[in-house]
């Protein structure tokens, strides 16, 4: 197996000669497009009026984020409420009136994020008559697209619900508003989405990487800083990132834990994650992610380095401000998840 040093040599040279390349191609302008995955259920619809599918798209109404998302309408206790939907909820807290309800629980259930997009499986009972509700929402801290889908499903005991998948383009506080019925009874509520995710993990899913798959060493934040991304390329998406080399450099100066995430893209497009983590103890570790290069070994790859060796910019034109290089590392050993 190569060195540490010599497979990081190898990987530059490497990076030059797919920017030598595709500094010779021609670049066209590229439209930027938000994939929603939307899953279809084969239930059987009910008649109902409002629409069963449903997009919008939304255009953030504040700038400042609420000091609280969570809002929860009026809860209902299972004896206070109708007969069937007691029976429904199976003797558990509900929210809702008239026509359409849920449980209180649902309420407190995360988002999983997948495909781009934070999914949330959502219950509905609507009742006399039954039919699926309207579902919308909107971003209240940002921009963002949301999406509904809602389809008719039946418990054991034959009872008829609305099993719905709500899908958020990011991650934040949305609300989110659901018709059925008569529309002046509408059933309002605000959810965190997204809440328990780290920077790290966010900054890692945009550049694909399965964060759920991946070695917990390499992206679990814990106690440490993250000094951010960056990302080695030609293309538009190309971004030195001098503040967080700063931080990471001085992170490692102090014996401070932190991370930083460097992002190269190979002559196929390709994204390599590398993730430097510092340790208190003056260590180095770094991970390198090639899950997602097609000629790669397509695996997770761990080393602890001894120290940060220094680039001036003065040696080379091409060493950016701030720039370093972990030395004195381990063998390359593969890192599970």
């Amino acid at each position: 197996m190569q060195s540490p040093d010599r497979r990081e040599e190898l990987l530059e040279r490497a990076y030059r000669r797919g920017y030598a390349l595709r500094r010779r191609r021609q670049w066209t302008t590229t439209l930027a497009t938000l994939a929603v995955v939307v899953i279809v259920g084969t239930g059987v619809f009910a008649v109902a009026r409002p629409s069963d599918d449903h997009t919008l798209s939304v255009v953030p109404t504040t700038t400042t984020a609420p000091t609280t998302c969570l809002v929860v309408p009026p809860v209902t206790q299972a004896v206070d409420a109708p007969r069937d939907v007691a029976d429904w909820s199976i003797g558990a807290p509900v929210v809702g009136s008239a026509h359409l309800w849920t449980a209180r629980s649902a309420l407190d259930v995360q988002a999983v994020h997948d495909s781009n997009v934070w999914r949330l499986k959502f219950p509905w009972f609507t009742r006399l008559p039954f039919g699926l509700p309207q579902i919308d929402g909107r971003r209240i801290d940002g921009p963002g697209t949301f999406h509904s889908d809602v389809n008719k499903a039946t418990s054991p005991d034959g009872t008829d619900w609305v099993a719905s998948s709500l899908e958020f383009s990011e991650p934040g506080c949305w609300e989110i508003t659901a018709r059925y019925y008569d529309p002046t009874l509408p059933l309002t509520f605000r959810v965190e989405i997204g809440a328990k995710e780290t920077a790290l993990e966010h900054a890692l899913r945009r550049f694909g990487v399965v964060v759920n798959a991946a070695p917990p060493s390499a992206v679990d934040l814990g106690d440490a800083k993250f000094c951010g991304t960056e990302t080695r390329s030609v293309g538009p998406e190309s971004a030195v990132n001098e503040a967080g080399r700063r931080c990471f450099r001085e992170a490692f100066d102090t014996h401070r834990p932190a991370v930083f995430v460097m992002v190269e893209y190979t002559v196929e497009g390709d994204p390599i994650v590398t993730i430097y983590r510092s340790q208190a103890d003056g260590a180095i570790d770094k991970f390198v992610d090639s899950t997602q290069d097609k000629f790669g070994q397509r695996d997770w790859q761990g080393a602890t380095c001894g120290r940060l060796a220094i680039a001036s910019s003065s040696s080379s034109p091409n060493i950016v401000s701030y720039g370093f290089a972990a030395k004195d590392c381990s063998p390359f050993t593969t890192v599970s998840g």
